[in-house]
């Protein structure tokens, strides 16, 4: 499990992420506004928890899914997720 969290900090710049197990995650607890332009792979899951917005930029594989718990994630600038992985959205 990899936890990035923080007032105004969260996931930026680039490179690439290997949630290589299934148990493997990574959880964006953020209050302000990132973008991460690199990659997230693998068979682990993402979680977005915090009021900020993760805009995510570039082209993911990772398929263990994806859940917003708060705040937005965005990728209208070309970012992709992967078609296998489930998403889930809190209400509110």
């Amino acid at each position: 499990r990899i936890d990035v969290t923080g007032a105004t900090n969260g996931l930026t710049g680039s490179g690439t992420i290997a949630l290589t197990a299934a148990a493997d995650g990574l959880t964006v607890d953020q209050d302000g506004s990132t973008t991460f332009s690199g990659s997230i792979s693998g068979a682990g899951d993402l979680i977005k928890e915090g009021n900020g917005k993760l805009t995510l930029t570039g082209s993911s594989s990772f398929t263990g899914g994806t859940t917003v718990s708060a705040g937005t994630i965005d990728t209208t600038g070309g970012g992709q997720l992967a078609d296998t992985g489930a998403i889930s959205i809190a209400s509110g």
